[in-house]
């Protein structure tokens, strides 16, 4: 690690980049930069995670293959867990060994730690599911109490808002809800 300063010639007085002003870029077309590796395979080529401006994008915490993470906050608790997008601030957050889980959205399945195949859409979408699994909920706040229910669907606003442990539920609308936090094998659609 390091910081380190390019020079705008190489050691034989020969330019490999142009300073135009507020502009900086290669002089050939053809030349490639590496971060991380002396030999890039594309026009820029980093081998870990970027930040720009505090948004993370790359594999996340655990620089694990086929994790995908987008966001300020992002899937940075993340050791073993593999398969998972993260993209939103704070989405997957808390995420330690889960994986095959899909997060969109502001604070989508932020308490997830340990669960696998989740979906949650929307801004705090499942938002406290830490260990529930195979859960899809779409919508603003769906399933928002959810914490270790399983097989459970949410489509709306707020929809199944009650639900914490209960399992194989289905709730369809706006506020749509089965009005426990227990309850298994239910519908609820309105």
């Amino acid at each position: 690690g390091g910081t380190y300063s390019v020079p705008l010639t190489s050691l034989g007085g020969t330019s490999l980049w142009t300073d135009a002003g507020a502009d900086t870029y290669l002089t050939s077309l053809t030349d490639q930069v590496g971060i991380g590796t002396t030999t890039p395979s594309a026009m820029l080529e980093v081998t870990d995670d970027i930040l720009v401006n505090s948004i993370i994008i790359g594999k996340g915490a655990g620089n694990l293959n086929g994790n995908v993470v987008f966001g300020e906050g992002a899937f940075v608790a993340n050791s073993t867990g593999t398969n998972n997008t993260a993209i939103g601030n704070a989405a997957l957050q808390q995420n330690t060994d889960g994986g095959s889980n899909v997060a969109l959205g502001f604070g989508a399945l932020g308490a997830n730690t340990t669960a696998n195949g989740n979906v949650g859409l929307g801004r705090a979408a499942m938002p406290n599911t830490s260990s529930g699994f195979h859960n899809v909920g779409v919508g603003d706040q769906v399933m928002f109490n959810n914490s270790t229910g399983f097989y459970n669907v949410a489509i709306g606003k707020t929809a199944m808002l009650t639900n914490a442990t209960g399992n194989r539920i289905t709730t369809i609308g706006v506020n749509s809800d089965v009005g426990s936090g227990n309850l298994s094998n239910a519908t609820a659609i309105g």
